[in-house]
């Protein structure tokens, strides 16, 4: 269904949509025991330090960034 076009403008939009209420009230989410978790999230974490040392580092060495926390960093 065809709702037009819409222009938003301003920096604190975050979303636009329409909400179906009935499914929002249905979320499929079942409760599990942080051990089961655990392990998930410590390799998430790890993922994340990864990719961001990753990106630093080309950030360093071919995009003329300075490190973080390196000289030139401050404000």
């Amino acid at each position: 269904m065809w709702r037009g076009l819409f222009l938003i403008r301003g920096e604190n939009v975050v979303l636009l949509g329409e909400i179906d209420l009935d499914q929002e009230d249905e979320v499929p989410l079942r409760q599990v025991e942080w051990s089961v978790l655990e392990a998930y999230h410590k390799q998430d974490i790890a993922d994340k330090k990864l990719r961001e040392e990753a990106k630093s580092q080309i950030l360093y060495e071919q995009k003329g960034f300075c490190k973080e926390g390196g000289e030139g960093d401050g404000y």
